[in-house]
């Protein structure tokens, strides 16, 4: 993401407040603004201008032009906080004198000079966004037009504030649609798009990163892993993994304490270490023994460089010597190599035990014999209905995983010239549980036992199997084991250039938006994002002494509280075959330790020599 400059002109002519448009510009720059200090980029620059103004405050001495934010970047909340408070006493003091102007040609060359000035001849993107309601309030002829298409070196995106399709078809093809046609990469957007573009925000798209680069070897021997020379008996393919999920962070949030003189200021962590003093702790244990009182556990504060890192050996923990502490290293090199095939029903679903991850042919040293030898494995694999068993190492010196590979077909939205089929062919590797796994987790057996089979067993798994389709979410896309239309292809997704902005992408209408089950966003960042916005707009923008809490969007309310057609019987039924119980007691950590405690005063423990003695026989 490269360096990128936005300039907003909001119109503040009198239609346009009494309207409540302003009220709507106000809340979606409100929303850029607080988004883009939450991002902190030190690359996007942005400056705002008030068009019709009543006042004016310009480097260039222009009436009726009001620069209410120089470029700034990164920008600050404090300076949000401080320009829409402004802006909130322009738009007061025009309410009252309801002056008409009419200075959106000046406000617009302004703004694309100082973007001149500013950046001069540095690289950047840059884009001016309008806000009015009068599209033919740019006093300009064509030949002006066009000698303004040679002077900006800018895209406009033009927000409608009020206008009715209908009423646009009307008015004909005004000023403002002849500059954004004539302007490249120029687009018109209306006030409800926008609105709804901050109330429900699409999940952006994941931009790939590559984590795997390797080879992905069929009948070589793993122990000559460097070796990867074309054999008669084997083959190597270079191929590369992107990861198929992406861990949505929580929002930032930073410690502060407050100082003296009232200003708020980030806290440091200094770590320190301590270690249990045992002799002062072994006489404090005699004197609490002789006056029958307790006493904290003693500690010694220890330098961090007499701190060594140990190992866990038994029960007992042992500090390596430095001569042999590069010997604890397993040395591997990255690869995937497949030391089976298993049919696809004999690997369940409860064994895929990490995240997803996609194997593609390399795009850096790949070559065509790479893709295609990757697609015929991939086809075989789908016609013979199989799924690979594969050793992975992800890079140098990281563990050995065993791994299922399956295949995928992802649709092409564009084709190569030569390049004959219509799908991608790449695997989907997914990591199989170890030994550790099992020891924390329950899987269940890949056999069944002698007893399934019963009467008993049998009706749980019919009314368990209605009660998980009562909870379906929906008809999602038509997939298949080995294709889906969820997914897009590598160079398409690269390409892609989301705006930073929140504007609609082409082929969005004004109609509602339905947010698939499939791809459903983090309604709980969502939600903790709209509520901070909307309490910095109520207690502090406009200072008011009372919160009042935003409504959740309807999309949101729907995915949250699906209906499901459940039979109460049958779950009634389901829930006595399985002995299930609402737990009525309350835990907590002090319980549990009090448990523990009981648990241990119900069975006569042996005293120290009792054991000792034992041993000794």
């Amino acid at each position: 993401m490269g360096s990128e400059a936005t300039t907003f002109i909001l119109d503040v002519s009198p239609s346009m407040i009494n309207m409540g448009y302003t009220e709507q510009a106000f809340a979606y720059l409100e929303y850029v603004l607080f988004m883009k200090a939450k991002k902190q980029r030190k690359t996007d620059w942005i400056s705002c201008f008030l068009a019709n103004c009543a006042e004016t405050r310009n480097n260039h001495e222009t009436d009726n032009v009001f620069e209410l934010l120089p470029f700034t970047a990164p920008i600050s909340s404090s300076r949000i906080i401080e320009a829409l408070r402004e802006l909130q006493r322009v738009i007061d003091q025009d309410v009252k004198q309801q002056t008409r102007v009419n200075s959106m040609v000046q406000s617009l060359l302004v703004s694309s000079v100082s973007m001149r000035d500013e950046f001069k001849k540095r690289k950047i993107r840059k884009q001016i966004m309008v806000f009015t309601d009068d599209l033919n309030g740019l006093d300009m002829t064509d030949e002006e037009l066009r000698t303004l298409e040679q002077e900006m070196d800018c895209r406009i995106v033009l927000v409608i504030c009020g206008v009715k399709e209908e009423e646009s078809k009307t008015l004909g093809n005004t000023t403002w649609e002849k500059c954004i046609e004539i302007i490249p990469g120029s687009v018109q957007t209306t006030m409800t798009q926008l609105l709804q573009e901050i109330t429900t925000p699409i999940p952006a798209t994941v931009k790939p990163v590559r984590v795997f680069q390797g080879s992905l070897r069929l009948g070589a021997p793993i122990a000559d892993a460097k070796d990867v020379k074309q054999e008669h008996d084997s083959i190597s393919i270079k191929v590369e993994g992107y990861p198929a999920t992406k861990a949505v962070s929580s929002l930032n949030r930073r410690v502060v304490a407050k100082a003296d003189d009232g200003r708020y200021e980030p806290v440091k962590s200094i770590i320190e270490y301590e270690a249990i003093d045992h002799i002062s702790d072994d006489e404090g244990d005699n004197d609490a023994d002789q006056h029958g009182d307790h006493h904290d556990t003693p500690t010694v504060s220890v330098a961090r460089d007499s701190v060594k890192k140990a190992y866990r050996y038994g029960s007992a923990y042992v500090v390596l010597p430095q001569a042999i502490e590069s010997e604890r290293i397993y040395h591997t090199t990255p690869g995937l190599d497949i030391r089976g095939f298993v049919g696809r029903d004999d690997i369940p679903r409860h064994f895929l035990n990490s995240e997803s991850t996609f194997i593609v042919p390399s795009t850096r040293d790949g070559t065509r014999a790479d893709s295609f030898a990757l697609a015929a494995l991939v086809d075989s694999m789908i016609r013979l209905d199989k799924l690979a068993i594969a050793r992975y190492v992800q890079k140098c010196d990281s563990e050995v995983q065993m791994c299922v590979l399956c295949p995928l077909l992802v649709s092409k939205k564009r084709k190569s010239s030569g390049d004959t089929s219509s799908y991608m062919h790449a695997l989907v590797l997914s990591r199989l549980p170890f030994a550790e796994d099992e020891r924390v987790s329950d899987y269940p057996k890949l056999r069944n036992s002698a007893s399934d089979g019963t009467p008993q067993t049998t009706e749980i798994d019919a009314l368990m199997s209605d009660f998980i389709d009562s909870r379906d979410l929906g008809q999602g896309p038509k997939t298949t084991w080995c294709s889906t239309p969820l997914y897009q292809s590598l160079n398409s997704t690269a390409e892609a250039t989301d705006p930073t902005l929140p504007i609609p992408m082409e082929g969005i209408t004004d109609t509602p938006r339905e947010c698939d089950v499939s791809a459903v966003p983090a309604i709980g960042i969502h939600r903790q994002q709209q509520i901070l916005i909307e309490y910095m707009h109520q207690r502090i923008v406009r200072g008011s002494e009372n919160f009042e809490m935003p409504d959740l969007p309807a999309v949101y309310k729907c995915l949250l509280n699906p209906s499901h057609d459940s039979d109460k019987d049958s779950t009634k039924r389901l829930q006595e075959l399985l002995a299930i119980k609402i737990n009525t007691s309350k835990s907590s950590s002090v319980d549990a330790m009090d448990e523990q405690q009981e648990d241990d005063e119900q069975f006569d423990i042996p005293s120290l020599e009792s054991l000792l003695a034992r041993g000794r026989a």
